[in-house]
């Protein structure tokens, strides 16, 4: 729930968290690869997110990081494959990190209150 509607990008590409299953449900239909059989989704150590081409809105690759790591685990495109975009999105999503952090340090405060 922390990281719902957190966003990244530049001019090319716009990468987001898909916040609920049916984002990964339609992710997985658009891109024809194995997000949702291999139950991506309910790893509670990972985070589900969609890369997007600026200009067109297309879906470009999925993303998957650790929340343990913060690094990326995979990084697919249709089919599973990669696109030409690939380097420059692990670069975004590298970049970025400090921010996924940042998200799961307010996760993890407002546990410790919790308790």
């Amino acid at each position: 729930a922390p990281f719902i509607g957190l966003a990244f990008g530049d001019k090319k590409v716009n990468i987001h968290v898909l916040g609920s299953t049916q984002e990964v449900w339609d992710e997985a239909q658009s891109m024809h690869h194995c997000v949702i059989r291999n139950k991506y989704y309910k790893q509670s150590e990972s985070l589900l997110l969609s890369a997007r081409d600026v200009r067109t809105g297309d879906r470009l690759e999925t993303i998957e990081i650790s929340l343990r790591s913060f690094t990326v685990l995979q990084s697919r495109g249709l089919q599973n494959c990669f696109t030409n975009e690939h380097q420059h999105i692990l670069d975004l999503c590298r970049e970025n990190v400090p921010m996924l952090k940042m998200a799961a340090a307010r996760v993890s405060a407002q546990y410790n209150e919790q308790q």
